[in-house]
Parts: C-alpha cells; structure tokens; sequence
C-alpha cells in the first residue's frame, strides 16, 4: 500500500475534502430557514459535489484496481444523492 492509497483509504484525498464540505454545504438548508441561504448553500453543496466527481473519477494509476472501481461508483452516486436531498428539500420543506 502506498501512501496515496492510504490517503483514499483514510478519507483525506482532495476529492473525499470537496465532497465532506458538499455534504455539509447540501444539509445546511434542512436547518436554517433563510431563502436566500438555502439556495445559496444548496448551490454551493451541488457545486462542490460536482467538483469532487471530477475530482475523484478519473483513475489513478497509482491506486489499485479496485479503488479505482470504487472511486467511479462512489463519487457520482454521492452526486446523485446531493442532488436528491436537494429535491426532496424543496419539494418537501419549502
């Protein structure tokens, strides 16, 4: 194991950093009741959820075969479901 595998292992990769403040960016507008920052945040979440797909899809030869796998499965399907919480926040709470 090398120590970029370590490192996506770990969760410290700049994709898996992107995508933690996505996550945080998309559940801010459950609990402030601002328009303005809901589609501020909501945005911004959507943003950087997008940013860490690029980010973390590509290969790298560097990481091992099935963490590459992994990076193309998880980081679109963290998308999808940011995308989906944002739905389901305005559909549901605004």
């Amino acid at each position: 194991m090398n120590r970029r595998e370590l490192r996506e292992l770990l969760g410290v990769a700049p994709a898996d950093l992107a995508s933690y403040a996505g996550v945080i960016a998309v559940a801010v507008p459950f609990f402030v009741r601002n328009p303005v920052a809901d589609y501020a945040f909501s945005a911004l979440g959507i943003g950087f959820l997008g940013w860490a797909c690029w980010i973390g899809v590509r290969p790298d030869p560097a990481l091992a075969q099935w963490l590459n796998i992994v990076r193309m499965i998880s980081y679109p399907l963290l998308l999808t479901f940011g995308i989906a919480a944002v739905v389901i926040h305005y559909l549901l709470f605004a």
